[in-house]
C-alpha cells in the first residue's frame, strides 16, 4: 500500500515527524510519501528527501525532540535509548 502524503506541498506543509538516524541522532523532518515498509521524508528547509524504515519514524513531539537533541549533544547513549523508547511510532 502506498500513501502520497504531501504531493505538491512545500516542506513546511508536510506532516512533521521525528526520525531516529545513525547513532540515535534525532532529526525533525516532514513526511512526503509512505508505504508499508518505508517513509520518505524531506528536510523542512530544503528539497532533500530520504527514505527510512517505518520503525525509525515517530510522531512529532517538540518536548521529547528537545530532550533527544540535548542527550545526543551530550553523547548520552543511555538517555537516548530511554527517550527513544518513549517516542510514539508514526502511523
Amino acid at each position: 500500500m502506498r500513501q502520497t502524503i504531501a504531493s505538491g506541498k512545500s516542506p513546511r506543509e508536510s506532516i512533521e515527524v521525528m526520525v531516529k538516524g545513525f547513532g540515535d541522532c534525532p532529526s525533525h523532518l516532514g513526511v512526503v510519501d509512505a508505504n508499508a515498509e518505508v517513509v520518505v521524508v524531506q528536510s523542512l528547509t530544503t528539497d532533500t528527501t530520504l527514505g527510512f524504515r517505518r520503525e525509525w519514524v515517530f510522531q512529532w513531539d517538540e518536548v521529547l525532540f528537545s530532550q533527544l537533541d540535548e542527550a545526543y549533544e551530550r553523547s548520552d547513549s543511555e538517555a537516548l535509548s530511554d527517550l527513544w523508547g518513549r517516542a510514539e511510532p508514526w502511523s
